[in-house]
């Protein structure tokens, strides 16, 4: 693995496989990997992906096994650490701040177009989980990319955080809120802030337990339990922001879309929603048998995706 910066690029130090990145987003130092074909040449123009990964994750997790495949298919692909996330710089360690990601996302996508190898008339999104909708959103105003695929896309966050208080619970969740925004205040005035272990909230973990928090808890710490992730997060981490509902927007984007999502996945009915809100060109491939977490990393399953992923970009290549 070898490490590059964005200034004096010394291309013969790149390597197939996984390469080391780093790239200024705002004044912070953010690390990626830019995952390079076999047989990689520098001075060879190569269809590009830029890829953003689910909630909370680092790039070593569901971004990191895709890229890599993704460059097993003749793909350069790049992923990368949110700010504050992983191996990228952030004052407030694991935050999930939507603006800070969005204009992540963009300066990621030019810092990559930089590249010598990078073909910019083939150059593709592929977003996984809440980066589908990151991505999503980008795309509709982004022209640079020229087609997107998303894979269990958490569309709908909107709908996911007020559904958690129930009909006419919203009220809770108002209070709740206040107790956030004080927090955040207090952060900005003082520089401190609490943190929570965000699996806490999930034990004990019992055959009671609902699908979704077992399936979770089995993929963030059993699974991945070995990567650079953590769970500890600021108290004022929301687990999605709420005001984002791709299916809103979805029309808009006027692009190529595929929706791949799995038969047992949670977000499948928020898959089944974009879909049929999207305007043509689109695609769908629902696989048989896996849940939301299993289209992050078991083989079996991210083969398929990314056949069909392959197939997509292929299509709509110039």
């Amino acid at each position: 693995m070898k490490n590059t910066t964005l200034i004096n690029i010394d291309y013969s130090q790149l390597q197939a496989g996984k390469n080391e990145i780093t790239f200024q987003s705002e004044g912070y130092n953010l690390s990626g990997f830019i995952f390079l074909p076999d047989n990689f040449d520098a001075e060879q123009k190569y269809p590009s992906v830029i890829i953003d990964i689910a909630n909370t994750q680092v790039k070593e997790q569901a971004g990191a096994i895709y890229g890599a495949k993704l460059a097993r298919k003749g793909y350069v692909s790049f992923v990368f650490d949110h700010r504050g996330f992983g191996s990228s710089e952030g004052e407030i360690k694991n935050w999930e701040y939507t603006p800070y990601t969005f204009s992540a996302i963009r300066d990621a996508i030019s810092f990559f177009r930089m590249h010598q190898f990078v073909d910019r008339n083939n150059f593709f999104g592929f977003g996984i989980c809440a980066g589908a909708t990151r991505l999503g959103y980008t795309a509709v105003t982004d022209k640079r990319i020229k087609a997107l695929a998303t894979v269990v896309g958490w569309f709908d966050m909107e709908n996911t955080f007020f559904g958690q208080a129930g009909p006419n619970g919203e009220h809770k969740l108002v209070a709740m809120l206040d107790g956030v925004s004080e927090a955040i205040q207090k952060q900005y005035e003082t520089g401190e802030y609490a943190t929570i272990n965000k699996m806490n909230q999930y034990k004990p973990i019992t055959e009671a337990s609902p699908e979704l928090i077992r399936h979770s808890y089995d993929y963030y710490e059993v699974r991945s339990k070995h990567t650079p992730y953590s769970p500890i997060q600021p108290s004022f981490n929301l687990p999605v922001d709420p005001i984002y509902n791709f299916s809103k927007i979805v029309n808009r984007l006027y692009m190529p879309l595929l929706v791949v999502s799995g038969s047992r996945a949670f977000s499948l009915p928020m898959t089944e929603a974009v879909y049929e809100a999207a305007s043509e060109p689109k695609e769908k491939l629902i696989i048989e048998g896996p849940a939301h977490h299993d289209l992050y990393d078991i083989d079996k399953y991210v083969d398929q995706a990314i056949d069909k992923v392959d197939e997509f970009f292929k299509r709509y290549s110039r």
